[in-house]
């Protein structure tokens, strides 16, 4: 049973209804009317009296008033769809035959009107009650006999149908109303012993009667609620029924006289208590009734106060009219606003209450958290700050959070602050800020249950990369790992393990579950961290992931040179990894280059302890016969594999780094190898002369002075500009050479020897005694050159001037040409050469012998060649000039090609 605390509260003005033709006198046109029924509805009051008539109030106070039976009036009630009155009751032409009569209230003034009128004949009793559905083709009819009559058919169109009856009782049926039930309808039917239900099917054997309560019902004291139950008034309390049975019950105790139902409240008028009194009663009795207003949803009354000699009470055109002094006053009682009604509860402090109004009344909801704020905030001000906290819950998220939370920063309240930051998460409206504060209220309450539920929970959202920069300033990190898996943050969750907690080897089992290309990003990031506390995992990790092949970008997952990095601290385990990288066929210039790097700095590193006293050109003549990396203990095992490594053909290696890597770490065999390989063989000499190895200087050129002789002569230069008295072998071997290319005259050789101080004529004597014999030979066959040139001239004047001054005989039989015996007409050449004149006429050209024609041209050719070769001479002649050391011979050859020769022209006719 619910109880409603019956706090009471002025919610309606009253008002007494004036008589419009005398506004300072009460409107008191009923009192004369004995009024026994009241019903309301378009814009009508309607009144039924004893005697048989109806009289209707408009809302101006005006009356019409028609006749409808001329004995008695038993029942009244509306159309709820239409202007239309149905009463029951009894005419003086036949006063035991009871009758229901239909008017339309908009006829009745036309003065013939006659209301539709239906007999129930063979009907002993009065009738009581009257229903009407809604859609006007139901009628039923409450008898004083217990019986009830079903009409089903409209009523507007009646046509002498018999009535069905329904139910059949032993006492008065008090109440009918017909509800609505899904496709059908039932109807409640009460007694002043029972109520019941019927409840129709398609057929009459279909219906179904049953009992919703034992105890019944007295008239007037029961109405239909807007939702359609049944309220029934009793003295001890109020019963409220639905189809299906008893719904709440509320105890208003009293003597009721009857029930409404207005815009969702309980109107009750009941008798008054009256109040044992000494003091002696007035003649006159007086009927005092209370009539009081409940608003049941909200468990308050809204108005109360006692009238007396009330006749009726009717809702209608939005107020409450109450009927009092037997008829002579009217009281209207108006509803107050809604905005008043909270008013009056504020002042009250009934803030709950003032909520639950808000609400009932369809008050907006911005409206609704405004009171809510309110309530919440005078919690606060009593210090009830849990009940305060569970009133700003509600305002989420219409109140800005700001406004709450700075009311709860104190640590006294850190719980309700907690809670209220819970239910904004949960809610989804929380920001960053609220998420650092709802977890560092966590930490602070060292309620770890709470942190990891709100953590782990999926219906909560907030910014995780928040969440676990405060878990880790915090200290939970244990939390705040578990957060990063869930979120995927593995930057976050690598940095905790590594930064806080030290575990590396977990760290690494983390990166190794990723998908390749987060694996790949974060081993980049923390490699070297964890390179330098596991580096044999991280190296087998490392191994694992730059060998593994994506076979849908056609690319292997990770580049080996994005880790060099983290192998700072730890070249061996570099040097293991690009070896295994390079076995797996995965080969760069970069890898190559660092692995050579590594290999030199390795030789340069341990090469002084390790490293006997060599001879660089045994060691050289080892690693081209392919003898480096054998069990020879001539080299160590780090510089076979660094030379071995520049030898071979897989190395990708940089040339130029090669180089400058060699000559850094002073690694002489790579050096000698690279500068060969690259035909730097002045460099090789170079070097051997910066060491002062003769030996090495007198081998590199014999080994390369056939592909650059000039080697012999920066030897020759070299020795010169040493003392000592042991050279002398050297520079011997070194003339033979020069000598034997050609490369310098014997003036140039002397010159460069005599900075030598020490060097004798002994040593150049056999140079210069071979030098001049094989000069006085070649002045010889210049000699014999000469004179035989000279006799051809001769020959060739001779001819000249036989050919000017005697006559020429042609003893030639054969034709040059084609062969065959000559024949007029013949051509004689004075080179002796004849031909048919047909012949000569088809191969000779520009009239020239055809046989000497080849020759001749070769000639002409040649010697014009020579004249445009002579015009880039000069050229050729001062480059020649400036990078020469003998630059007497570069003139005197470029004397002997015709290079200062002068052109003199001699005119034609000149004798």
């Amino acid at each position: 049973m619910v109880s409603v605390k019956q706090r009471r509260f002025n919610f309606f003005d009253e008002s007494t209804i004036k008589d419009p033709q005398e506004p300072k006198k009460n409107f008191d046109s009923l009192k004369n009317l004995n009024v026994k029924f009241c019903q309301s509805g378009r814009d009508l009051i309607i009144f039924g009296t004893d005697e048989g008539s109806i009289v209707t109030l408009d809302k101006h106070m005006g009356l019409n008033t028609f006749q409808l039976f001329d004995s008695e009036m038993t029942c009244l009630s509306q159309f709820k769809n239409d202007n239309i009155i149905i009463a029951g009751g009894h005419d003086s032409s036949n006063h035991k035959v009871p009758l229901i009569k239909v008017l339309r209230l908009d006829k009745m003034d036309e003065p013939n009107l006659r209301p539709l009128t239906i007999s129930l004949n063979n009907v002993n009793s009065k009738i009581t009650t009257l229903a009407v559905h809604d859609g006007n083709n139901s009628v039923c009819v409450g008898l004083s006999s217990g019986e009830v009559l079903y009409y089903k058919c409209d009523v507007l169109k009646y046509k002498n149908e018999k009535p069905r009856i329904l139910y059949t009782g032993s006492s008065p049926i008090t109440g009918i109303a017909f509800k609505n039930l899904n496709r059908g309808f039932f109807v409640f039917v009460s007694t002043e012993y029972l109520i019941i239900t019927i409840t129709f099917g398609n057929r009459e054997k279909d219906e179904k009667i049953e009992i919703l309560a034992d105890d019944g019902v007295k008239p007037r004291c029961w109405c239909i609620t807007d939702k359609g139950e049944l309220v029934a008034a009793r003295k001890d309390a109020v019963y409220v029924y639905e189809h299906d049975g008893v719904g709440p019950c509320y105890p208003f105790e009293g003597d009721k006289i009857s029930v409404h139902w207005f815009k969702g409240k309980l109107i009750i008028a009941a008798k008054e208590i009256q109040k044992k009194s000494k003091a002696p009663m007035p003649t006159s009795s007086i009927d005092s009734t209370t009539v009081s207003i409940y608003d049941i949803e909200n468990k308050y009354v809204g108005f109360s106060r006692s009238f007396t000699n009330v006749v009726n009470i009717v809702c209608e055109w939005g107020s409450v009219y109450v009927l009092a002094a037997k008829g002579e006053q009217l009281i209207q009682l108006t509803e107050k606003d809604t905005q008043s009604k909270l008013q009056i509860l504020f002042k009250k402090n009934h803030y709950q209450m003032a909520i639950d109004l808000a609400q009932s009344s369809q008050y907006d909801r911005e409206g609704v958290v405004d009171i809510i704020r309110q309530y919440a905030d005078h919690l606060y001000s009593k210090g009830d700050f849990d009940k305060a906290m569970s009133q700003y819950v509600k305002t989420i998220p219409f109140l800005e959070p700001s406004y709450i939370i700075r009311r709860f920063l104190d640590s006294q309240r850190i719980v309700n602050l907690t809670e209220y930051l819970q239910e904004l998460h949960k809610q989804k409206l929380a920001n960053e800020d609220h998420t650092t504060l709802l977890l560092n209220c966590y930490t602070k309450l060292k309620d770890e249950q709470r942190l990891n539920s709100f953590l782990m929970e999926g219906n909560v959202e907030f910014d995780v990369d928040t969440g676990i920069k405060v878990l880790r300033q915090s200290g939970f990190f244990n939390q705040a790992l578990e957060l990063c898996k869930k979120h995927s943050k593995h930057e976050d969750y690598l940095r905790i393990q590594l930064d806080h907690l030290k575990d590396y080897s977990e760290s690494l089992n983390y990166i190794q579950k990723l998908d390749d290309q987060s694996a790949v990003l974060n081993l980049k990031k923390y490699g070297k961290l964890l390179m330098a506390n596991i580096p044999e995992k991280t190296v087998e990790f490392l191994k694992i992931i730059c060998v593994k092949y994506d076979d849908a970008t056609q690319k292997f997952v990770a580049n080996p040179t994005d880790f060099l990095h983290i192998f700072l601290i730890n070249s061996e385990l570099l040097i293991e990894f690009l070896e295994y990288i390079k076995k797996k066929q995965i080969n760069s210039k970069t890898i190559s280059n660092t692995l050579l790097e590594l290999y030199l700095k390795r030789v340069a590193e341990i090469g002084k302890s390790e490293k006997k006293n060599l001879n660089p050109k045994l060691l050289l003549e080892e690693a081209m016969n392919e003898n480096v990396l054998s069990t020879s203990s001539s080299i160590s095992i780090h510089e076979k594999y660094a030379l071995d490594f520049l030898m071979s053909n897989e190395s990708s290696y940089d040339m130029s780094l090669a180089l400058t890597l060699c000559q850094l770490h002073q690694f002489k065999p790579g050096l000698l190898y690279l500068y060969e390989k690259n035909a730097m063989y002045q460099r090789i000499l170079q070097y051997h002369m910066d060491h002062n190895d003769y030996i090495s200087i007198l081998d590199t050129c014999k080994r390369y002075g056939t592909q650059d002789p000039n080697l012999w002569i920066q030897s020759l230069q070299y020795f010169s500009k040493r003392d000592g008295y042991n050279l002398k072998d050297f520079i011997m071997q070194i003339l033979v050479n020069i000598e034997k290319f050609n490369l310098l005259t014997p003036l140039m050789v002397i010159k460069i020897l005599s900075q030598n101080n020490t060097l004798t004529i002994d040593t150049v004597k056999e140079y210069l005694l071979n030098r001049m014999k094989k000069e006085e030979y070649e002045i010889k066959e210049n000699q014999d050159t000469l004179n035989r040139y000279l006799k051809s001239i001769m020959e060739m004047k001779t001819q000249i001037d036989h050919l000017k001054t005697e006559p020429i005989i042609f003893q030639a039989n054969k034709c040059e040409s084609c062969g065959d015996e000559l024949n007029f007409p013949s051509i004689h050449c004075l080179c002796n050469h004849s031909f048919h004149a047909e012949c000569f006429e088809n191969y000779s050209v520009d009239g020239a012998c055809p046989t000497c024609a080849v020759e001749n041209s070769n000639f002409l050719n040649h010697i014009k060649l020579n004249e445009e070769s002579k015009k880039t001479l000069h050229d050729g002649f001062h480059k020649q000039l400036e990078r020469s050391i003998d630059s007497f011979e570069i003139i005197a050859d470029y004397f002997g090609k015709g290079l200062f020769n002068k052109i003199m022209v001699v005119p034609e006719n000149l004798s």
